[in-house]
């Protein structure tokens, strides 16, 4: 397993781009900060910032080069846009403002590049829809600046424009869901390993439950205690359990629970019947009614009988193990919108009591495979919490992986909590980028529109991340 990384190497280029940056825009700004080739200083910190620490985010935006009107390769032209037009500011001794702007971009690019590796996105996962026809308003506005007033003011409209293309709320805000998704899900004992898997299970509207270890616990548990006599309870119990401990079976495990361990010796299992052995030197025999001649009323679930001392004290039922709070996590799931129904390799009759005691009206015996075929043939979007992956669903499962939703154990209550966080997630990242999309239009508006220069749209950026990040998280 590989050793988590020390905080300062994952976050500590995304704190030196932001602290470089505001120390670049407060100079610039401050007349009261200025000193002798104090534009020389900050135009070397833009260039630390945008060039250097900004690099690996370059180099992703290099790799989605087919798509040129993505968040990423945008904001990538951005940070690069912004500190040529500083380089040319300091060289020909124009306005100090563009000054200003000469980091951000490079710094939200960093930003945005931590945020995707921590969240552990993928480039293509952290997209979103191409700004095609912002970019088209930009291009042309600048053109026509540059016809009507000159190649200096189409040039500052051009750069302003890139700038307000650069906010990276857009690539922000899925990593920044996810990573608050996770710190939801991680008490729940959920692990939300992709957005991909996130985004699939906020469309699921079917749920197939495997019996065994989701509405049951997927162990055996004594229902009944039947002594032949009233006082032969505390012996039935105690040699049942006591012989029941040198077992292995799921029936021995249940009947095991009854007592504490006692001398047992002579152990032998018969198979089909039972076992027999010794309990502090009383023989028993724990097993099938017929093999100890007992008497068995006709019963849904298991049925054991007890003999001790070559004496039949009485016989257990044993029945699956239903998980208590079923009933109340399968009412929620239906409540979410969800269609739910329960596959179980169990004798049809047991396999319905269990349905109906959780709160649905039938048990499917046939395979999950074959039920989501079926569903899936209807147009549903099926998950399936099973410990075994089943194709076209999507798996919740103590080992889903990349493709699913990984959960601690399958019970039904995490079933409902994985879906639910999923949700959350797909819902914040959706939040989060519409409001990353409104500051981004609101950027090159006013900067098509000569209201802004690179420096106010900067600031534009830089607060619709922010905002983009708050919205996705909550």
């Amino acid at each position: 397993m590989t050793a988590a990384r020390p905080w300062w190497s994952v976050l500590g280029p995304a704190l030196a781009a932001a602290l470089l940056a505001a120390g670049t825009v407060v100079v610039a700004v401050s007349g009261a900060l200025h000193f002798d080739g104090w534009q020389w200083a900050a135009l070397a910190a833009a260039g630390l910032v945008s060039l250097v620490i900004a690099a690996p985010a370059h180099l992703t935006a290099a790799r989605a080069w087919r798509r040129p009107a993505s968040p990423t390769v945008l904001a990538s032209a951005a940070a690069l846009a912004a500190f040529a037009w500083a380089a040319v500011s300091v060289l020909d001794g124009l306005e100090r403002t563009s000054l200003a702007a000469a980091a951000v971009p490079g710094a939200l690019l960093t930003i945005s590049e931590t945020a995707r590796r921590q969240a552990r996105l993928s480039p293509a996962e952290s997209e979103s829809r191409p700004f095609s026809v912002l970019v088209a308003v930009a291009v042309v506005t600048s053109a026509v600046w540059v016809v009507l007033r000159g190649i200096d003011d189409g040039v500052v409209v051009a750069v302003a424009a890139a700038v307000g293309l650069a906010g990276a709320g857009h690539v922000v805000a899925p990593g920044a869901a996810l990573l608050a998704g996770r710190r939801r899900a991680a008490p729940l004992g959920v692990r939300l390993e992709s957005l991909r898997a996130a985004q699939r299970a906020a469309l699921i509207d079917t749920v197939v439950l495997d019996q065994d270890g989701t509405v049951t616990t997927g162990r055996l548990r004594v229902t009944s205690v039947k002594p032949l006599e009233p006082d032969h309870e505390r012996n039935l119990r105690w040699f049942a359990g006591a012989l029941s401990h040198a077992g292995d079976h799921p029936i021995s495990q249940a009947i095991a629970q009854l007592s504490a361990r006692g001398h047992v010796a002579e152990v032998q299992h018969v198979d089909g019947r039972g076992v027999l052995g010794s309990v502090d030197r009383h023989p028993v025999r724990v097993g099938s009614p017929a093999w100890l001649g007992a008497p068995a009323e006709e019963s849904l679930w298991r049925t054991v009988a007890v003999e001790v001392d070559s004496r039949v004290l009485g016989t257990l039922e044993v029945a699956d193990d239903i998980r208590e709070k079923a009933p109340e996590s399968v009412r929620r799931l239906r409540d979410l919108g969800l269609d739910v129904h329960l596959v179980s390799a169990s004798r049809p009759d047991r396999a319905e009591h269990v349905a109906l005691t959780v709160g649905l009206t039938e048990a499917h015996h046939g395979s999950a495979a074959d039920l989501v075929q079926q569903l899936a043939a209807e147009g549903r979007s099926v998950a399936v919490a099973s410990s075994t992956s089943v194709d076209g669903a999507l798996p919740l499962s103590t080992t889903a992986g990349h493709d699913g939703i990984v959960l601690d154990d399958l019970d039904v209550r995490r079933v409902g909590q994985a879906l639910e966080t999923a949700r959350t997630v797909t819902a914040g990242v959706a939040r989060g980028r519409t409001v990353a999309t409104i500051g981004t239009v609101v950027g090159v508006a006013v900067a098509a529109a000569g209201l802004a220069g690179p420096d106010l749209t900067a600031g534009v950026a830089a607060l619709s991340t922010a905002a983009a990040a708050f919205a996705a998280t909550r």
